[in-house]
């Protein structure tokens, strides 16, 4: 039997969530803008496990990713991470 995806925010505060709850506030934190994937790992300070919590939020569609444009020919094209509007309302309604 496949289990259901976390779909509502509320779930995101069950038990277990730490990690993804850190994640969200780092990219909350970054503002409107976002952050890029490289600079959010680098705040995090764990690639593997980071990485795997921003795959699963981007899947709930917690936070959004973008992509932007190198800064100079040859680099890499940033991702950038957003936190999505339903993720703004859960954090409002807890703070509030």
């Amino acid at each position: 039997m496949a289990m259901k995806k976390n779909k509502k925010p509320d779930q995101l505060l069950k038990r277990g969530n730490v990690g993804l709850i850190r994640l969200l506030i780092a990219v909350n934190e970054s503002g409107s803008d976002g952050i890029s994937t490289f600079k959010l790992l680098q705040k995090l300070g764990s690639t593997n496990h980071a990485q795997a919590f921003i795959k699963r939020a981007a899947e709930q569609g917690y936070i959004s990713r973008n992509t932007g444009k190198a800064a100079k020919r040859g680099q890499f094209v940033p991702v950038y991470n957003t936190i999505t509007p339903k993720v703004q309302d859960l954090i409002m309604s807890l703070i509030f």
